[in-house]
């Protein structure tokens, strides 16, 4: 089973591109602490519209857990010829991690067509007004 589960900060701004298919691809890392003096760092990537919520939402800095799998990626080396080699996260669920940021608690009024003019498009419940 190739299943894992991060939560850590992201090192760096978001890196979104499309690909020719029109596909969403999110490029970052996160720095993941183990324990009191040692930090790993991990490339991952994002796909498609989570690929793009994810950019909507996330910053360098920002706290996310990561939940994917590893792929290992290779390719030929053009200057030297030499074969390499690199391990990443594909990203198949995430969760932001950040507090919301603060507002104030003021309630959410509906919007009223009427205000404009000083009206509070509210009526009023006394009866002794209407001549019938």
């Amino acid at each position: 089973m190739n299943n894992l589960i991060l939560t850590g900060n992201l090192c760096k701004d978001n890196e979104l591109r499309y690909m020719t298919t029109g596909k969403a691809l999110l490029k970052n890392s996160i720095a993941v602490k183990h324990q009191k003096d040692k930090t790993y760092f991990f490339d991952f990537d994002v796909w498609d519209k989570s690929a793009e919520t994810f950019n909507t939402y996330t910053k360098k800095g920002s706290k996310v857990l990561l939940n994917g799998f590893l792929k290992q990626e290779s390719w030929e080396d053009k200057t030297d010829g030499h074969k390499k080699t690199k391990v990443s996260i594909t990203v198949l669920n995430f969760e932001f991690l950040d507090s919301k940021p603060k507002t104030e608690n003021k309630p959410i009024e509906p919007n009223n067509p009427f205000a404009d003019a000083g009206l509070t498009g509210k009526v009023e419940d006394d009866d002794s007004s209407i001549p019938f």
